[in-house]
């Protein structure tokens, strides 16, 4: 483990999967593992001050896995727990989701299904009955961290499952002969987007996961998996549209022509993004981040009004993935090539820092309240410390 209070820290090179140069306004190093695959990283506890890992058993020639947990703030280990008794491999480890401080979901076992694990045994507590997703882009914890949205290979129709009972209670059914591409959901799971590729090249469907209905579909017009951009609010409450769209909402349907943020229950718009902007992303319930290539500008869609602008140049076609991860008024971004991350202040456009890896990340997040960055490659995990300018 390495630290350093200046604002270069230079390490070995390639050869050690270490990382040449680090430019974060007095960075510290809190944490550098190198040598040893990383399979993911994710905050363990619901208040991101702990880190869970997931690398290869080497006592089991690689195939098995073990859970380390990590002291994000001190960098210290504090437990590690083989998973064999889970029968996790390696592309199992894509689909975890931490529900509270000491309960995952881990899809694994012998059929691999999914279940609900406790942290301090490493036992499955509640297997789930469903034919489970195989990877993350198909499941979503929902209705308050209750239930769970999943799509089983070859299925079309999604299964419901109770997380206390592992019981399938319910079926979402979209009618379509498309499987689902992509299942997003807000921060409570309340309202579940589906994503479709459609034989005109997209489609959207907008489901209120408690009533079980069908609030919104929305048709984009020659926008195909890659040039269509879109994006759901944190609450739930609204949707954000980069191209002109065909939407249904009730029984009413209506065209809309430009990039907007519009009210889902009623299909009002409530924000138009200014010529040449591109919709990047929602970064929390009222605040949304468009580009105009040159900059990012954040803005409060319940008012109409600009909150800050931060100087990220970027090309639109290129901006899926670019936020990396947000905790309170800071946002990870990073600039397209995956090799140099910044944080910002959103409330005032403030860079608090930056990173210029030699190697492309795989993962990172922030933790700690926005304070600690966490970044994965293929074999280093690194835990870096943001200080404040004034100290």
């Amino acid at each position: 483990m390495a630290t350093s209070e200046g604002t270069i820290l230079v390490s070995s090179g390639y050869e050690d999967f270490n990382i040449n140069v680090w430019d974060l306004s007095r960075p510290s190093l809190v944490l550098e593992e190198p040598g040893t695959e990383v399979l993911t990283i994710l905050p363990k506890n619901v208040d991101g001050k702990s880190l869970l890992l997931f690398v290869p058993d080497e006592s089991e020639k690689g195939e098995a896995v073990v859970a380390k947990i990590v002291d994000a703030e001190t960098g210290e280990e504090q437990d590690s727990h083989p998973c064999g008794n889970l029968q996790i491999e390696k592309t199992d480890v894509k689909a975890v989701y931490t529900l509270s401080d000491d309960h995952l979901i881990i899809r694994a076992g012998e059929r691999k299904r999914f279940g609900v694990v406790d942290t301090n045994t490493w036992e499955v507590v509640t297997p789930l009955q469903s034919n489970h997703a195989s990877c993350e882009r198909h499941y979503a914890v929902v209705n308050n961290r209750t239930e769970l949205i999943c799509q089983g290979f070859m299925e079309k129709d999604l299964d419901i499952c109770r997380l206390d009972s592992g019981e399938v209670v319910d079926k979402i059914v979209p009618g379509l002969e498309q499987r689902c591409y992509q299942i997003r959901k807000d921060k409570e799971g309340r309202v579940a987007l589906l994503q479709f590729l459609h034989p005109k090249g997209m489609l959207l469907q907008l489901w209120d996961v408690l009533s079980r209905t069908l609030l919104m579909t929305v048709e984009p017009e020659g926008a195909d998996a890659v040039t269509f951009r879109f994006g759901l609010s944190h609450a739930g409450t609204h949707l954000a549209l980069g191209n002109p769209c065909n939407i249904t909402c009730g029984d009413t349907t209506f065209i809309n022509e430009g990039p907007c943020v519009l009210e889902i229950r009623t299909g009002k718009v409530v924000h138009f993004f200014p010529e040449g902007h591109a919709f990047l992303e929602f970064v929390s319930d009222s605040r949304v981040v468009s580009t105009d290539a040159a900059q990012w500008h954040v803005w409060d869609v319940t008012t109409g009004s600009k909150q800050s602008v931060m100087s990220i140049p970027v090309h639109p076609m290129i901006a899926d993935g670019l936020i990396l991860s947000t905790v309170g008024d800071r946002v990870l971004v990073s600039t397209g090539d995956k090799k140099t991350i910044a944080v910002y202040d959103m409330s005032t456009g403030t860079q608090l820092g930056s990173f210029t890896f030699e190697n492309m990340l795989k993962e990172c997040v922030l933790l700690g309240g926005g304070d600690l960055v966490a970044a994965r490659f293929d074999r280093k995990m690194i835990i870096l410390k943001l200080h404040n300018n004034a100290q």
